[in-house]
């Protein structure tokens, strides 16, 4: 059983950005995983990426230009935490 049930997660807003060659975090547990968010969600593969690749590239443009796309203005982002 996880740590957390996260079909209880159901009024903040997730991006998922997820390895697609991750050995620790496999891809396909992350598929499993997000589904069962019962909040909106987004998942970003990163492609020929591994686990590493949040502390050596997460700083790149693709990763940013994706990264702000997800952000949500406040006014947006308060209505799931009423």
């Amino acid at each position: 059983m996880p740590l957390v049930d996260v079909s209880l997660i159901d009024k903040v807003p997730f991006a998922f950005f997820t390895d697609v060659n991750d050995q620790v975090c496999l891809h396909e547990t992350a598929n499993e995983f997000i589904p069962k968010f019962k909040t909106q969600t987004t998942q970003i593969d990163v492609p020929d990426a591994d686990h590493y690749w949040f502390v050596t590239k997460a700083n790149s443009d693709w990763f940013i230009q994706n990264l702000i796309e997800q952000l949500q203005i406040p006014n947006q982002a308060n209505q799931f935490l009423q």
